[in-house]
């Protein structure tokens, strides 16, 4: 899904559904909506553990960025 921001949405989905091209489906349609906004790039947040995940966008022709750092900062509680 796609919001007014140009923000694609995803979820991972489940196992059973993998090599259908389901995830594969869905991200060329928000790239497609994002390229009709003239969004000229998106990037993708994963966990570094998500061994998976990153297999799945680096397949998809995502490249993994080396000049970024994600920072963080809690903004209530401990």
């Amino acid at each position: 899904m796609t919001d007014d921001t140009g923000t694609c949405i995803t979820s991972p989905l489940p196992r059973r559904t993998a090599s259908r091209g389901i995830g594969k489906a869905l991200t060329e349609r928000c790239l497609q909506a994002l390229g009709k906004l003239r969004v000229p790039k998106c990037n993708i947040f994963l966990f570094s553990s998500n061994s998976r995940g990153k297999s799945f966008w680096q397949y998809n022709g995502w490249n993994l960025r080396q000049d970024l750092a994600v920072l963080k900062r809690k903004t209530y509680g401990d």
